[in-house]
């Protein structure tokens, strides 16, 4: 009579292998196989379209009204990593000469808007590209900026009472740069 066959000593270490490869290939068919729920073509297109907002322009002013819209653009680029691209335009009157230098503290509350700016777009861990910008009109000076970097949007801060608003956000800036934009405008306004 011949002895039974010995079975054989099942190593510890095959054996969690064996079960990891088993687990990762189960795992990736399931993965392959699932089909996600179906959803309507006007939401994908919403989706798919805030998905191609990789270049924010945000045209600065002092106030909370700018810093309110550079962290909406920075929430609105979050997921695509997006560049914003921060910009002063300084609105210089048909009186002087375009270059000419600016007022005391003008340039001081400039670089002060710009830094305020970029300190919210690195808390929000995204890239940021300053300008300074001299034009006849803000609006003028907005859109040649626009043309230049090429946005996927253009975010605005408005106070509440933007009627009532001179300089950067009047009426007829906002008017001029919603009519004229090469992209889309978001214009955020302040509650109250």
């Amino acid at each position: 009579m011949t002895p039974p066959p010995e079975w054989p000593v099942i190593d510890p270490l095959g054996a969690v292998l064996a079960a990891f490869f088993t687990l990762s290939i189960v795992s990736l068919l399931a993965w392959m196989l699932w089909v996600p729920k179906p959803v309507a073509r006007t939401v994908a297109r919403a989706r798919r379209s805030i998905g191609g907002v990789n270049r924010i322009l945000v045209p600065l002013e002092w106030g909370v009204e700018s810093d309110r819209a550079v962290e909406l653009a920075c929430r609105l680029g979050r997921d695509q990593h997006a560049d914003i691209y921060l910009a002063c335009v300084i609105e210089i009157p048909r009186t002087r000469v375009l270059n000419s230098p600016l007022h005391e503290g003008e340039a001081e509350r400039i670089r002060e808007t710009l830094r305020y700016a970029e300190q919210i777009v690195k808390l929000n861990h995204l890239r940021a590209v300053t300008f300074v910008e001299r034009s006849r009109e803000m609006s003028e000076g907005i859109l040649r900026l626009a043309d230049r970097v090429q946005p996927d949007l253009i975010v605005i801060g408005v106070p509440a009472l933007y009627s009532t608003v001179k300089g950067l956000l009047g009426v007829l800036t906002l008017e001029e740069i919603l009519r004229r934009a090469p992209c889309e405008v978001l214009l955020s306004k302040k509650p109250g």
